[in-house]
């Protein structure tokens, strides 16, 4: 504590006069758009696949054109299933109530049964029932539509609601079905023009539901081939009543796309949404009453109606999709794909989504049509991306630190998830450049103020800011050049900013490196203050007095030496002298960070050559060619398990002592600092922000706009993701030519 006091005596403070920290609320990037939370699944690629579910255990299944499989998040397991069930594909998957899978394709229905797939309907092989939709009811009802009407079980007896025709069918194909008749409003007549894939010109009738639902009511809806939307009660005895045909109300069809063609249900709300897939625009009922919901005109035009799957996402938006992703939600549309802005760009392959849902980690995973799985993390804590904020830290008393977008300073304290803001109404400097969390635990700015180079310390929470007229205009003033070093002794080197914009103004400061031990600051002059850069140019062996002008890495070895690297090479410092490494691949490399690791190995990141080690004794280059992802690198850090980790313009690799691991994380974003750090719970951070930003308080000409600076930090926890594996049959003994009959 008598060293902080001392601190504060010889320090030029400028405190601030009234302190009045600010409450400070994050913003989150949107989820969608980043890539770090999208993985995409190729197992079943070539399989066909066609749509998927998820179980209560978050386990996920998947319809194909050649069988059933699914996945747990370790393993891939395939449930065969005859070709007399399979048809086509598997178009429908859905949970009853009581955990039953059943199946539907363009042939027939199907429960899964101790691993086995057994038929439900038709009784018999020989005879077709194509499945165009299933809603659950009640424990282990359902409701079912089929071409030949729409069929109920509530877990004992089944029933039928049909025409003519398809009472005549059912009394053949089926056993023990009670059918009602469906009013003569249900049969909508339609005229259809000469050349209709139905292949019948004029007037035509039919009952051909291809999807329906129970709303919250117990009010069945269903949505018909040719478009038009009916509900209808059911009474305690099954029959029906209070059938409304609302197409012949309020004309609005919603035609079914698909082989067999189908329509989407949700209920939101207190509305009904009826979703297609042939341009047809959505269809919203309250209470009865038909509104038309068409994304190209209320979009303007990046909309679409073709529209293959939906569902209601547990935030309470309402995701539409097709070729691309809309998504409602308080109370706009947003547009994610081909017709989306740039912006709202997402991985998944130009091909239509057939499948949507929502696991209870928040995941949402999807089914292109005969393509491959995706997975988003979207509601998920394991990723969070901060806007406009730049993250430098963690402090022992489990605060963090982020410097803002316009120049201020966040605390977030996560022992009560509370966030503030230090502005210069609190004593910051005009412009702070960057941020450092001492060995002893304390917080430094270092930046700008005045036009003159700044430092500033927090204690209690009030910064005492120092400015240095002799320095420079600024401390780190660009890029990842110059950042706060500190020694094992806990001195803090302060790097002057040695490039200028122009001569005249730079004349004004001595330049140099300011330390400071807790005590005093003392001034290290730099070599060659105005003449060409020395590390451009071939340094003798000899030592040379003075610091390097510009370093972009600091850093320390095991033996206590000083090592500084620049654009010009790698250089130790000792006795107030610079020396060029004698490495020759080190020493003229061009260095982009220095790392010190807990055991005292000095790490150097450079642009072109991977990373260096050195131990004290001899030098070791880590490269493509032993796993490094890339040669660029952009930043490196120790993890809390002594890992190291490399960041690249190629990517994310993982070093644990004797292999390197890529690590497919964080998109990769050109210019600018990026930087990743990792806290002792293992969170990974990755921060990245514009080059220009660390101009700001140049004395002169502004040579940019600020409002066109970028920051955010990604945030990943990891969670042990499996590895890759094989699909396997969930059990090798069953039979495909095995499967029974349910009566």
């Amino acid at each position: 504590m008598a060293q902080l006091f001392l601190m504060f005596a010889v320090l030029c403070c400028i405190p601030s006069a009234l302190v009045a920290i600010q409450p400070y609320t994050p913003q989150y990037e949107n989820p969608l758009t980043n890539m770090g939370r999208w993985t995409e699944y190729p197992e079943l690629s070539g399989k066909g696949l066609r749509c998927l579910e998820i179980d209560d255990s978050d386990t996920v299944w998947f319809g194909t054109e050649t069988g059933i499989y699914s996945y747990d998040g370790l393993d891939w397991k395939e449930y065969p299933i005859s070709d007399d069930l399979l048809g086509l594909g598997i178009d429908i998957l859905v949970f009853a109530g009581d955990g039953s899978l059943y199946a539907g394709s363009n042939v027939a229905l199907s429960k899964l049964q101790e691993g086995a797939w057994e038929r439900v309907l038709p009784s018999s092989p020989d005879v077709e029932l194509p499945i165009t939709g299933i809603c659950p009811t009640g424990f282990s009802g359902l409701w079912i539509s089929t071409p030949r009407g729409v069929l109920a079980y509530n877990g004992d007896v089944w029933r039928a609601y049909a025409d003519s025709s398809g009472t005549a069918w059912l009394g053949e194909n089926t056993t023990s079905i009670k059918v009602h008749t469906v009013p003569e409003l249900s049969i909508y007549e339609h005229v259809l023009p000469a050349g209709h894939p139905t292949g019948v010109a004029g007037p035509y009738r039919e009952f051909n539901p291809i999807g329906l639902l129970e709303d919250s009511n117990g009010r069945i809806w269903l949505g018909q081939a040719l478009g038009d939307v009916h509900s209808f009660n059911v009474d305690s005895n099954g029959a029906p009543y209070d059938w409304v045909n609302h197409s012949m109300v309020d004309g609005f069809i919603a035609r079914g796309t698909g082989d067999p063609p189908r329509i989407r249900f949700l209920e939101f709300a207190d509305e009904v949404w009826v979703v297609s897939g042939t341009h047809d625009p959505i269809i919203a009922y309250k209470n009865g009453v038909g509104r038309q919901v068409d994304l190209r005109s209320e979009s303007n035009h990046p909309g679409t109606n073709l529209n293959t799957s939906a569902m209601i996402n547990a935030d309470g938006s309402i995701w539409v999709a097709g070729f691309q992703l809309q998504i409602w939600q308080d109370g706009a549309w947003t547009f994610y794909g081909p017709r989306g802005a740039p912006k709202n760009a997402l991985p998944l392959a130009r091909r239509r989504i057939l499948s949507m849902a929502q696991a209870r980690d928040g995941s949402v995973w999807f089914a292109q049509r005969k393509g491959n799985v995706f997975r988003l993390k979207y509601n998920s804590n394991q990723w969070t991306t901060y806007a406009d904020l730049f993250y430098c830290g963690e402090t022992r008393s489990g605060l963090e630190y982020f410097l803002e977008k316009t120049g201020r300073v966040i605390e977030h304290d996560l022992s009560f998830d509370r966030w503030v803001s230090f502005g210069t109404e609190d004593g910051v400097m005009e412009f702070p450049k960057v941020l450092h969390l001492s060995s002893s635990d304390l917080v430094w700015l270092a930046g700008t103020h005045g036009g003159i180079a700044a430092t500033a310390n927090l204690v209690d929470g009030k910064w005492f800011v120092s400015t240095h007229p002799t320095l420079s205009w600024s401390i780190n003033g660009g890029g990842a050049a110059n950042t706060i070093g500190e020694t094992s002794d806990g001195t803090l080197w302060f790097p002057g900013t040695g490039w200028f914009l122009d001569e005249n103004t730079m004349s004004r400061f001595s330049g140099g490196i300011k330390t400071f031990n807790g005590v005093n600051w003392e001034l290290l002059p730099w070599v060659d203050m105005w003449g060409l850069w020395k590390e451009y140019r071939p340094l003798d062996i000899a030592a040379e007095e003075g610091t390097l002008r510009n370093y972009y890495g600091f850093g320390q070895d095991i033996d206590g030496q000083v090592w500084m690297g620049t654009v010009g090479g790698l250089y130790s410092y000792e006795n107030r002298r610079l020396r060029r490494a004698t490495h020759p691949q080190a020493g003229h490399s061009t260095v982009q960070v220095i790392r010190s690791t807990t055991e005292g190995i000095l790490w150097v990141g450079t642009r072109a050559q991977g990373v260096f080690t050195f131990d004290g004794k001899s030098w070791t280059n880590h490269g493509e060619n032993d796993g490094l992802v890339g040669d660029n690198v952009r930043d490196l850090v120790e993890g809390p398990d002594e890992s190291i980790w490399v960041s690249t313009t190629e990517g994310l690799s993982r070093y644990d002592g004797s292999t390197w691991t890529p690590q497919a994380l964080f998109p990769h974003k050109e210019g600018g600092t990026s930087r990743i750090l990792i806290n002792e719970r293992g969170h990974v951070f990755q921060s990245h922000r514009s080059g220009a930003w660390g101009v700001r308080g140049w004395p002169g000409i502004q040579p940019v706009e600020w409002d066109s600076t970028f920051f955010s930090t990604i945030r990943y926890i990891p969670d042990g993701d499996a590895p890759e594996t094989e699909i396997v049959r969930a059990e090798e003994s069953v039979s495909v030519e095995g499967n029974k009959v349910i009566t």
